[in-house]
């Protein structure tokens, strides 16, 4: 289950989970967006916080069709899976 899933789910708001999770409001919505991920420590606390119905693996999720890889030094790239329609 997504972390903005559960938070709906469970009728919780960010800042609530921010502060919960010691980290900032901002943090909490880059995650539910899906423009970061947790590092390793805050996500063992985000799997802790919703009683495992939240895992690292659900923040892996890509868009149908891409997938993220370091392409280039400056960043990551999306492209498209073969086999995919992109």
């Amino acid at each position: 289950m997504r972390l903005g899933d559960w938070l709906a789910l469970k009728k919780i708001k960010r800042e609530e989970c921010a502060s919960d999770l010691s980290v900032d409001t901002a943090t909490v919505g880059r995650w539910v967006r899906g423009e970061s991920v947790p590092q390793p420590a805050k996500m063992v606390r985000i799997v802790a916080y919703t009683q495992g119905q939240v895992t690292a693996n659900d923040f892996m999720v890509q868009p149908e069709g891409e997938c993220t890889v370091n392409a280039d030094p400056e960043g990551s790239s999306t492209v498209p899976v073969e086999g995919r329609a992109a």
